[in-house]
């Protein structure tokens, strides 16, 4: 009997990471079934593009893989897309279904409605994504519940609607989308969440040097609070302001009737920085958020009591993936693990650095380090 794959998701757009996966599930099966949701039970946001529009852009991406059917089974329902009914629909035409997802998907699969039913009535194929280690325990578990599993020999690549909408921001879209996804999104000006931000970097002189640190920098913090349940929103605005006041001056942002906390007149110059980003951010973006101002504030020093998002934004400016310098890469395996455990590396190696060149340590890095300790 032919073996056919459901491959499920909002697709809002489709990815190139998407595409990728499609493609080699193209040559794994004899038939693909990408299947377009209308509204995901797991996602509380709207959707950007409308469904049929969604599908038109998928099968343009597939027209040259000839058992790939894009279906819009999902984007027709008039009630949430749960997937236990599209496999009811689907085995209705005499298929075999295995349903494809990726590893972030293990640890919450018994959580879908229905459950039982999916486990008697689909093969899964379970896809590694960049980050997400596969849960070996919580598959055999499965299988002891009767799960037929198969795991991909390839890892998928990464790509997000969150990614998109930061590359729009530094108008990178080709990095994450298609071309035929690429001009639509611009011709209908959609993902533009955090274009008013970038378009302020100009204003404050940011240099393009700086500027293609801070897209690596909110990429990494994409990563990084997905991994850590933190708030990717969030994490991404303290990313894409960290360091927009990095070329601006105290006295400057006094002059045009910008309050600088005091503190700005005393720290070390390195971290001068932080508080005139913070100051941007608060009242010229009208950033609102103080998790958000705070993450900003801390990016350099680190502090005492952070919240996990300062840590995000703390660890994605030190390890974005523009750093080279020595040890950078074991700072950065580590916190894709744990947080804490990365902080303490990252300031420990700051720390030392600092000493090396002679300069002032900034009190709150010594505070940071102690009650991580």
């Amino acid at each position: 009997m032919k073996r056919t794959a459901l491959f499920g998701g909002s697709f809002d757009p489709l990815t190139k990471a998407h595409l990728d996966v499609i493609e080699k599930l193209s040559g794994i099966f004899d038939e693909v079934i990408v299947m377009a949701s209308k509204i995901s039970p797991f996602k509380t946001d709207v959707v950007a593009v409308d469904g049929h529009e969604r599908i038109a852009m998928i099968k343009e991406c597939c027209k040259t893989l000839a058992n790939v059917e894009v279906s819009s089974f999902e984007v027709d329902s008039p009630i949430v897309s749960y997937t236990y009914a599209t496999v009811q629909y689907l085995k209705s035409l005499g298929k075999n279904i295995t349903l494809v997802m990726g590893s972030d998907m293990i640890p919450s699969l018994d959580k879908w409605r229905n459950f039982d039913y999916l486990i008697a009535n689909v093969s899964f194929f379970f896809i590694q994504r960049p980050f997400f280690d596969i849960d070996y325990d919580k598959i055999a578990w499965y299988e002891k519940l009767g799960a037929k599993i198969e795991i991909a020999d390839f890892i998928g690549e990464e790509g997000s609607s969150s990614l998109l909408k930061v590359a729009v921001a530094f108008d990178k879209q080709d990095e994450v989308v298609p071309h035929v996804v690429v001009q639509y999104v611009k011709d209908n000006g959609l993902y533009e969440d955090y274009c008013y931000i970038t378009k302020l970097y100009e204003r404050f002189n940011m240099k393009q040097t700086r500027i293609e640190h801070t897209y690596r920098t909110a990429k990494m913090a994409i990563i990084l609070a997905k991994l850590h349940g933190v708030d990717v929103d969030k994490a991404i605005r303290s990313a894409l302001l960290h360091d927009i006041g990095k070329y601006v001056s105290v006295e400057t942002l006094l002059k045009s009737g910008v309050a600088v906390r005091n503190e700005a007149f005393t720290c070390p110059l390195p971290v001068q920085h932080c508080y005139t980003s913070e100051a941007i951010a608060r009242y010229i973006v009208n950033e609102k958020d103080e998790d958000v101002l705070k993450a900003i504030l801390n990016h350099t020093t680190g502090d005492k009591n952070m919240s996990d998002l300062e840590k995000v934004i703390f660890l994605a400016d030190y390890v974005e993936e523009g750093r080279t310098f020595e040890g950078v890469e074991s700072v950065r395996q580590i916190c894709y693990k744990s947080l804490d455990e990365g902080m303490k590396l990252a300031i420990k190696k700051t720390l030392s650095y600092v000493k090396s060149k002679g300069d002032n340590v900034d009190e709150r890095t010594l505070l940071a380090l102690a009650d991580l300790k």
